[in-house]
């Protein structure tokens, strides 16, 4: 005879179905667990499994940053560099719909020239390793020349220390005679610019900044060699499983990571190149430089657009050659741009692929900030967006409840939602 669940034992009440769970609990006085009590134990140990599988994640996130981040890197240049060896290594070659470099010649009425030409840009096909070989060298080279310009761009800002040096100056003279207007005591006021210059922490400074170099480069060649492993590892193109219910969603997903990744770059690209032409046109030194700090900063949502504005402010107001006017459109024209990119270029570009509720967008910034420091704040809504795309394409119905409210937008009030997840989740738990 079965024993009676824990609400009906010596209550006089109707029997509960009971539920073998052999993991359970058990009592002599009180019996088995009832089928809701059990529903509820299996909550509570899979919510406390969740919070310790988060603290272990975040802990290796924050251990492993300084592989994981040239990773991610590394993962998202991959993405940016296949279309360019899918150019070299298929025919024909297929952007937004439309087919490039088919099989079928130009007729005979074109210069024979322009057929042979034709013909042989039709039926060149590299080898993978070969396209991704080219690829790689094409991406290095312009690195190069970019860096190239940034440095000469910064001997430009040296070579004009001396007249920076005389407008601080006078910037600095301005403000004694403001202290003094004040009617502040001369003693003091040395003992408080004294003050001031000990607290300035420039050592610390200088090696800040090595460090940070040293990083950098550090990251560089690790992202490199993780790239080149990735493109020549690249089994993307194989179809020998393209039946699979599993690897079809999969690709599908990857297929929105893709097309994200490119927009993102494409129209921080633009963000950066706008920007260069607006502070080269002004003619604010390190145009360059600000330009690719632009670029860079477009990646954070909001706070990167303002950062991003101010940066040229001090390069400004120390160069006496700018007027009013000029400085006012050196910071009015870049945030006018961060707006138009931000408010109506990304959603007619992205659609729903990069919503993210703005607190997720906050609190993801302050996450990934804590883990990986300023790259993590590059990589925040990136790596969200992404992981809610791969939430969304998971045929279950709690990580699709997890990206709607990613997205914030949801039919149903946020708990019975949930609850009616879980109920179709723990059907199958009730025993005969």
């Amino acid at each position: 005879m079965p024993r009676c669940g824990f609400m009906a034992a010596g209550m006089g009440r109707e029997q509960l179905p009971l539920v073998r769970n052999d993991d359970a609990p058990r009592n002599p006085l009180l019996g088995a667990l009832s089928v809701e009590e059990t529903r509820v134990e299996e909550r509570i140990r899979t919510l406390a499994l969740c919070v310790m599988g988060l603290a272990v994640v975040g802990a290796a996130l924050s251990f492993l940053r300084a592989v994981l981040v040239p990773f991610v890197l590394a993962l998202a240049l991959r993405h940016l560099l296949q279309p360019f060896i899918e150019a070299l290594t298929e025919r024909p070659i297929r952007c937004c719909g439309i087919s490039f470099c088919s099989e079928q010649p130009y007729s005979q009425h074109h210069p024979l020239c322009l057929r042979i030409l034709s013909d042989m840009v039709c039926r060149l096909k590299l080898p993978h390793w070969l396209a991704v070989l080219v690829t790689l060298l094409m991406t290095f080279g312009l690195f190069c020349v970019f860096g190239l310009v940034i440095a000469d761009s910064v001997q430009r800002f040296a070579s004009r220390a001396e007249l920076y040096s005389e407008q601080v100056r006078h910037i600095f003279n301005w403000f004694i005679l403001w202290l003094d207007k004040k009617g502040l005591d001369q003693t003091l006021r040395l003992e408080k610019l004294n003050e001031l210059a000990a607290k300035l922490p420039l050592t610390n400074l200088v090696l800040a900044v090595i460090e940070s170099l040293l990083s950098l480069l550090s990251n560089s060649l690790l992202v490199g060699l993780f790239t080149v492993f990735l493109l020549l590892g690249d089994s993307s193109h194989e179809e020998s499983e393209t039946g699979s219910s599993i690897l079809s969603v999969s690709r599908q997903a990857d297929m929105q990571i893709r097309i994200f990744i490119k927009g993102k770059v494409l129209l921080s690209f633009l963000v950066g190149a706008l920007t260069a032409l607006i502070l080269w046109i002004l003619g604010v030194e390190l145009w360059l430089v600000f330009a690719v700090l632009a670029f860079w900063l477009n990646f954070i949502p909001n706070l990167g657009a303002v950062i991003a504005t101010l940066l040229p402010v001090p390069a400004v107001a120390f160069n006496p050659s700018f007027g009013t006017l000029s400085a006012i459109l050196a910071i009015v024209l870049p945030l006018i741009l961060h707006a138009l990119v931000g408010n109506v270029l990304e959603p007619i570009a992205f659609g729903h692929t990069l919503e993210l509720h703005p607190v997720v967008v906050l609190l993801s910034l302050m996450l990934w900030g804590t883990l990986w420091g300023v790259p993590g704040l590059v990589l925040a809504v990136p790596v969200t967006a992404v992981a809610r795309i791969h939430l969304a394409h998971i045929d279950h119905p709690l990580p699709r409840y997890i990206a709607s409210v990613l997205v914030g937008k949801r039919r149903k009030h946020p708990v019975q939602e949930l609850h009616e997840l879980l109920q179709t989740e723990n059907e199958p738990l009730v025993g005969s």
